[in-house]
């Protein structure tokens, strides 16, 4: 198995963050995998409900993005990054 921990800077150089959450959410949104803290929490879009969410890939448990009000979120921009080997 692979292990998933670790926060972007000990990834990779090749990590990148992001400055806003419409950043984040463009990017789930074209296909891009983002990542929130370490490469085990993967931010996804529910094509029923258009909310984008947190997911723990381990165990399946899920968060939304977004307060229910779809504006607000506690979630800072700059926690989030995207992968590439």
């Amino acid at each position: 198995m692979t292990n998933t921990i670790g926060t972007s800077k000990e990834l990779h150089p090749n990590a990148t963050g992001f400055k806003t959450l419409e950043e984040v959410c463009l990017c789930v949104e074209v296909g891009m995998k983002v990542y929130w803290k370490n490469r085990g929490y993967l931010v996804t879009l529910d094509d029923k409900t258009g909310r984008f969410n947190i997911t723990f890939i381990h165990n399946n448990s899920i968060v939304g993005l977004y307060h229910l009000d779809n504006v607000n979120s506690d979630y800072d921009p700059k926690d989030f990054f995207t992968y590439c080997k």
